[in-house]
């Protein structure tokens, strides 16, 4: 057959095939090798940049709903009879992360930890390592421009203005932190949980740098701390961090495992 003579199938077509497919994939009985293999396959299609499967799991996900699926499916990757089972759930545990999906992750953490990877590098990375060091590159920022260090000293006793900038920064990180969610897994009631959770671990990572320069003015009394200056400094820092993550990191998400 001549290519100019190939049916090229509609977007609803496709659509409806990949509904299909899911359908019959969801029904195969997993006992059985065959069926583990066509489900991997299935999923890696599901997991892959470019192909329709993904982006229909990408831009319909209440009709392809990726996690349910992954949690449904992933006895398919017991580790008994496939050599490659490792690296497969190190992907799908990243994708995890990376929708901030960390009730999945943490069930493929059970499954890695039982083929042998070690416990601290799972859970370490429920910790959002990105965070406190996006922080430590918005205090750079910050403090590191004499002009912006200044104007936020000089105000350190206006509680009003404290008050204001910290509402704007929480506002503008938690807007910013949420569309990020809301683009990886859709408009998903689950979006808005996740945001909140991913600015908590923001807003007490801030804390405890606060703290630590609190305990670093007790050790070094020379060194001058005032409880606005630091507010004030770390409002601008989280808004910063939150910003250079989003777009100027690779992954473009904060939950992203080192």
């Amino acid at each position: 057959m001549k290519r100019s003579d190939r049916i090229t199938m509609s977007p609803d077509e496709d659509l409806l095939n990949q509904a299909a497919r899911r359908r019959e994939i969801r029904a195969l009985p997993l006992s059985d090798a065959a069926n583990r293999a066509k489900v991997r396959d299935y999923l890696r299609d599901a997991l892959d940049r470019g192909k329709n499967l993904e982006y229909a799991y990408t831009h319909l996900p209440h009709e392809f709903p990726l996690e349910c699926d992954l949690r449904t499916l992933l006895d398919a990757f017991a580790s008994t009879d496939y050599q490659c089972a490792r690296p497969d759930l190190k992907l799908i545990r990243r994708v995890a992360f990376q929708r901030y999906a960390f009730e999945l992750a943490g069930e493929v953490n059970d499954r890695l930890r039982q083929a042998g990877e070690p416990r601290w590098w799972l859970l370490k990375d429920f910790y959002l390592p990105r965070i406190p060091l996006a922080l430590l590159i918005g205090y750079g920022v910050v403090l590191g421009s004499s002009g912006v260090a200044d104007w936020l000293w000089a105000l350190r006793g206006s509680l009003l203005f404290i008050f204001i900038l910290t509402a704007a920064s929480l506002v503008v990180s938690g807007f910013l932190i949420y569309v990020n969610v809301r683009e990886r897994i859709g408009g998903v009631p689950a979006a808005v949980q996740r945001a909140g959770i991913v600015l908590a671990a923001a807003v007490l990572y801030g804390a405890a740098f606060i703290g630590a320069g609190r305990l670093i003015s007790l050790l070094a009394p020379t060194l001058p701390f005032d409880w606005g200056n630091a507010a004030l400094v770390t409002d601008a820092a989280l808004a910063i961090a939150v910003i250079a993550q989003f777009f100027f990191a690779k992954s473009g998400s904060i939950a992203d495992p080192l």
